[in-house]
């Protein structure tokens, strides 16, 4: 992977990086909580490890560029396939949460799931376009020149504004650069009950073998539209990776009514399906960026339930309190990125002290801002936009 210059000039770079998409924490649409040790906390502790994984991509090109740990972590340099694992996990939950409510996909019923649906997602993401908006305006004023035009034009921030960057109408990321997922996610929103009506009148058997080709239809895709790359962020190719993805989640979560999968001890699987990765790596196979897409549904099976090491490790305090706040750490990592650039030269020319501290500095800023958007925007917003869906 050719490294990008993203801090080798004055102006910044657009580069394809992909963002990661929302997913409601365990049951919150659930209008009959069930138990606690029924709620699949290992779902939103995954939620914390693709979120991690896509940060430690995006600033390995960004904040981080000039100590180069993509060069060094091929786990850093797949970051981005952070996005797949959160778009199927997405579909599982998604189907889990709202499938009953698509016996029939009558308008009322797609109305209150969008309502619910944007009252998750929209005010995080319009506060941080806001941010953005504050950031690029002080950034030169200050004697900031490392702002390109390009990525920050008023035409493409209302474009931003209404989540429709992924869906053709930009020929490259701009402003929040990670939020091309969310509105790939709103894309798969929308199909949603669609999909849901018709997967429920499928049979066992079909959904099984659904299950199975749908896989190998997006194998088929990455040869030949992506490119033999997952790292597609815009137009026609992201969103049928997100939908083949989110479609998959969906099946996963209807097979699991039907099939004690949750019961199997996946980590003994999962491992060697791992180190059957890593050896298509070593052998620079083509399809070794895809392989990992291939391990995340029994990733996603095992962390659903406590039965194995995996799910256990997934529902453990710390995961499921930084998956809690994924989406808004997730969104906050660009302005972050481009608020903290006071912080870059230490990164890039201070001693080895100065470079640990730097990075520390960017770390600490990204973790409290972090903390503050989920406590007093994510939150708030998502408890007062609900109750209005509601009535």
């Amino acid at each position: 992977m050719t490294r990008p210059a993203l801090f080798s000039g004055q102006t910044d770079v657009s580069v394809p990086m992909p963002g990661l998409p929302e997913i409601p924490d365990g049951y919150a649409d659930i209008r009959t909580r069930p138990a606690k040790s029924d709620r699949m906390e290992g779902l939103t502790g995954l939620r914390a490890l693709a979120a991690l994984w896509v940060v430690g991509f995006h600033y390995s090109f960004g904040a981080f560029a000039y100590l180069y740990p993509a060069g060094s972590l091929r786990v850093i340099r797949l970051g981005y396939l952070g996005v797949d694992l959160f778009f199927t996990l997405s579909g599982f939950v998604i189907w889990h949460v709202h499938a009953a409510d698509f016996h029939q996909p009558t308008v009322p019923a797609f109305r209150r799931f969008i309502g619910l649906r944007l009252a998750r997602l929209y005010p995080v993401y319009l506060f941080t376009m806001l941010l953005f908006v504050v950031i690029v305006v002080l950034g030169p004023a200050l004697g900031d020149p490392s702002f390109n035009p390009r990525n920050y034009e008023p035409g493409q921030f209302l474009v931003d504004l209404f989540m429709l960057q992924s869906w053709g109408l930009t020929d490259h990321l701009n402003w929040n650069y990670p939020a091309w997922s969310v509105s790939a996610e709103m894309f798969c929103y929308i199909l949603f009950p669609f999909l849901a009506f018709g997967l429920r009148k499928l049979n066992n058997g079909l959904v099984m073998s659904a299950a199975v080709a749908l896989p190998l239809a997006l194998a088929a895709c990455y040869s030949t539209i992506f490119g033999h790359t997952m790292n597609v962020t815009l137009g026609g190719p992201v969103l049928l990776r997100a939908a083949a993805e989110f479609t998959e989640g969906c099946l996963l979560r209807r097979i699991v009514d039907v099939v004690p999968v949750r019961r199997i001890r996946w980590t003994v699987p999962i491992l060697l399906m791992i180190v059957a990765t890593e050896a298509m790596f070593v052998l620079q196979s083509r399809l070794a960026d895809f392989m990992p897409v291939l391990v995340f549904p029994f990733v996603i099976l095992a962390a659903s339930s406590r039965a194995n090491p995996i799910g256990r490790l997934a529902s453990s305090k710390p995961f499921v309190l930084v998956g809690a706040a994924s989406y808004s750490l997730y969104l906050m990592q660009a302005p972050v990125e481009k608020g903290a650039r006071f912080l870059l030269a230490y990164v890039a020319h201070g001693t080895a002290l100065e470079c640990a501290a730097a990075v520390c500095g960017y770390i600490a800023i990204l973790g409290v801002s972090t903390a503050l958007v989920h406590r007093y925007v994510e939150n708030p917003s998502r408890r007062s936009l609900r109750q209005l869906v509601a009535a």
